[in-house]
């Protein structure tokens, strides 16, 4: 009876050993999913569409309709121009969070002598990093550039310090175009916010470069291939699945984070003022935008993914 067992289960395509072990694997989080969240989602998906009144038996619930999206799209001042700036923000970022996460993954995977120790003292900032400790060091920054340089001329590049204002010399002596001139100062200028950003990114990206296997690189140099030619042909193709990873867990990251405009209004609505219609209604129209957002990147990314067969 054993081996007839084991005989049926050693006929199941490894595909479908595959899927099996894919949904066990998600299964936990399924059951937490449905156990812990489905409810309070549904409640507030209804609140989205409810007013409250308070009475003296609690909170009285009506329903409403849409009158709390439009009272957030129409009526509010705030919630529209700051969900814009949210998206535009983020858009603006995710890029440039991938590109450093990656270039730091490719450094960290070199062959040298304390590796690992590098290894170490690159994600303490990652680590240790507090908003007390970011607050402090940009105080400090700020303190010591206007005591060195003219607050017109940090004005004039965008804030910062006197790289930034060498920076910016250097650009448009370049004739380069402004928008893009002030796309790299901005990057620069929080290069130590990017890169407290980019921890995850990079050890996805770190373990994504280990799985390419030694024998592919000695191939490609036998045949002549180039550093830059063997980045483009192989490295980049296989590490391409990791890339969509990076960038669903950036986008996420990046609209989720505390300090998010977003996430500070509806919480200010949620508990300061008790306005939980429309609470709801920012927070289920904040997710709205996240999914075809996230849709709309990762679709477009998709397009030149590479799979291993």
């Amino acid at each position: 009876m054993k081996f007839w067992k084991f005989a049926s289960f050693a006929r199941i395509p490894i595909s479908t050993k595959n899927s099996i072990a894919g949904y066990l694997f998600i299964l936990p989080f399924l059951l937490g999913f449905v156990w812990f969240f489905m409810k309070p989602i549904i409640e507030s998906l209804i609140y989205s569409f409810s007013s409250f009144q308070n009475t003296a038996t609690g909170f009285k619930t009506s329903w409403i309709g849409w009158s709390n999206y439009q009272y957030i799209f129409l009526k509010d001042a705030t919630f529209a121009p700051e969900l814009l700036q949210t998206v535009l923000k983020i858009l603006l970022d995710f890029p440039l969070i991938l590109i450093i996460s990656f270039l730091a993954a490719s450094l960290l995977n070199q062959k040298f002598k304390g590796r690992a120790f590098a290894r170490a003292v690159f994600f303490l900032p990652v680590i240790i990093t507090s908003g007390v400790l970011l607050n402090f060091e940009q105080n400090s920054m700020i303190l010591l550039t206007k005591s060195a340089v003219d607050p017109n001329l940090i004005a004039d590049a965008g804030g910062g310090n006197f790289f930034s204002y060498n920076l910016y010399n250097f650009l448009t002596s370049s004739k380069l175009d402004m928008t893009l001139v002030d796309y790299v100062l901005e990057a620069v200028n929080e290069i130590y916010t990017l890169i407290t950003l980019s921890g995850v990114q990079i050890l996805i990206f770190l373990s994504a470069l280990q799985t390419i296997p030694p024998s592919l690189k000695e191939a490609a140099h036998i045949d002549g291939a180039t550093g830059w030619e063997f980045f483009w042909k192989i490295t980049f193709p296989m590490v391409s699945p990791f890339i969509v990873v990076n960038l669903v867990y950036t986008i996420v990251d990046s609209f989720t984070r505390p300090t998010n405009k977003i996430i500070i209004t509806i919480n200010k609505n949620m508990f300061e003022k008790a306005n939980f219609g429309i609470s709801s209604a920012m927070g289920w129209s904040y997710f709205v935008v996240i999914l075809v957002l996230m849709g709309i990147v990762t679709a477009i990314m998709s397009r030149g993914v590479h799979y291993e067969n």
